[in-house]
Parts: structure tokens; C-alpha cells; sequence
């Protein structure tokens, strides 16, 4: 997936308003804690969720990943994805800058970032924001929550949701003849955040030498910023045996 192309994507499904929204009967506030945002997340989070037109949630699946390597993975998505590449997911390729974003670089002539804007034990937020200009400029803002608890010894339960805001209303009109198909290129964005957990966390508990080889191909900036997880791999391989306490 493009990474700008992707939430660009996003953008435009958000304008179909009514016809793409979700039901409405859970608030934001129920999903993200806004008190213990900082003062600037909160300002960022709050501009797409207090006028958001598109939220879609996602239930909870199990995925084979213990605790400590899915957040591992949660953040530090930039050498997550570049391994993920290496093992052949589609997923987008990034650039980091000094703020800790990280851009699209995947050169499709867009242009777009993610930041994450949230961390505690089983909840992690991410703010996302980008552009594209084709026969004209798309540009809009979305908010994807990622939520986890300990399911049993080397699983986890993942859920989500994920809110986006649009701000070209001009592009309404033409959005509401393609709604199914843009609310799943909505979920794509999504996807690409749980699929590279589940992918890589089966990969540490059944084939971890495949893992650290694919480590291994990659350059070597790349692989060093993958130390992290290549040292969580012995304990997921001892753990797959034995119990592991709910840290949660």
C-alpha cells in the first residue's frame, strides 16, 4: 500500500458522510482518552474527532504475538514495516524526522505522515494527516486507536477503531457513488498497523530463525533499529512453553 495514497484514500471515503458512518451511538470519548493527551495531541486528536465523518471500529481478533514484542512493534513502527517489507506484507515505507513522524516516501506524489500521540499498557492512539493532488487536491485528517489485552501464554487480542475527517467537501458528491469500495481501502489503513503484528509475532514464536534472517538482509541502519525485537526472540521462543503473566 501507498503509504499518502492510502490516507488520501481515507480522506475522500470520510466525505460520504451518512452513507459510510458507523453507528454513531459510541462517542469518541469512549475510545481515546483526551485527559491524558498532552495539550498539543489533544488539539490534534480533537480537530478530527469533534468533526469527524467517518469512524469505523474493528473487533477484537487474537493474534500470536506476546505482550512484549506487539508493543515493541506498536512503537517502533518505521523499523517494523521495514521488516514487514523485507518478508513481503505490503506495507508502507517510511521516513522518520526529528518530531518522530514518519513520512510516506514510497514517491507516488503524494504526501502525508503519521505520529503517534498516545501510550499506555493496552492502548496505543496515532494521528495521521496528508495530501494528494490528481485532477485535484485531496487533504485530510485521521485518528486510528489500536486496543490489546493478554488473551493466553503467546496471544493477544487486538481491537481498534479508527476516525477520519475530510476537508475537501467538493469531493462528496462524486464519493457517494463509491462508498463500499472506499470504506474498505478506509480498513486497509487499519490492516496495515494489526497485519505486520500478526505476521511477525507468529514468525518470533514458530520460525524465529526466518525472522532473524530476514533482519539480517536488510541494511544495516535498518537492521540495528530492529535490535529490539531481535531480543525479545529468545524469551517468545521460551514462552511458547511456558505461562506468562497478564502484564495489563
Amino acid at each position: 500500500m501507498r503509504t499518502a495514497s492510502s490516507i488520501a484514500l481515507v480522506m475522500v471515503a470520510g466525505l460520504l458522510g451518512g452513507a459510510l458512518w458507523a453507528d454513531p451511538g459510541t462517542p469518541a470519548e469512549d475510545a481515546i482518552p483526551f485527559g491524558s493527551l498532552t495539550e498539543t495531541n489533544r488539539a490534534l486528536v480533537k480537530g478530527v474527532t469533534d468533526h469527524y465523518t467517518l469512524r469505523r471500529p474493528y473487533a477484537s481478533q487474537t493474534l500470536t504475538v506476546t505482550l512484549p514484542q506487539l508493543e515493541w512493534m506498536l512503537d517502533n513502527l518505521h523499523p517494523t514495516w521495514s521488516l514487514a517489507r523485507e518478508l513481503g506484507l505490503k506495507v508502507r515505507a517510511t521516513k522518520p524526522d526529528e518530531q518522530g513522524r514518519l513520512w510516506n516516501v514510497d514517491g507516488d506524489g503524494s504526501k502525508g505522515y503519521i505520529t503517534p500521540v498516545y501510550r499506555a499498557p493496552g492502548k496505543r492512539v496515532y494521528y495521521m494527516e496528508g495530501s494528494q493532488k490528481k485532477v485535484w487536491t485531496v487533504h485530510g485528517r485521521g485518528v486510528v486507536v489500536i486496543n490489546y489485552e493478554a488473551a493466553q501464554p503467546g496471544k493477544v487480542k487486538v481491537s481498534g477503531a479508527q476516525f477520519v475527517r475530510v476537508d475537501n467537501a467538493m469531493m462528496a458528491a462524486i464519493t457517494q457513488l463509491c462508498g463500499p469500495l472506499l470504506c474498505g481501502m478506509v480498513d486497509k489503513v487499519y490492516l496495515e498497523f494489526i497485519e505486520p503484528l500478526g505476521r511477525l509475532g507468529a514468525l518470533a514464536a514458530n520460525d524465529p530463525t526466518q525472522l532473524r534472517g530476514a533482519m539480517q538482509r536488510l541494511p544495516k541502519p535498518a537492521a540495528e533499529g530492529l535490535q529490539g525485537l531481535a531480543e525479545l526472540l529468545p524469551v517468545a521462543a521460551a514462552a511458547a512453553n511456558s505461562p506468562q503473566p497478564d502484564r495489563l
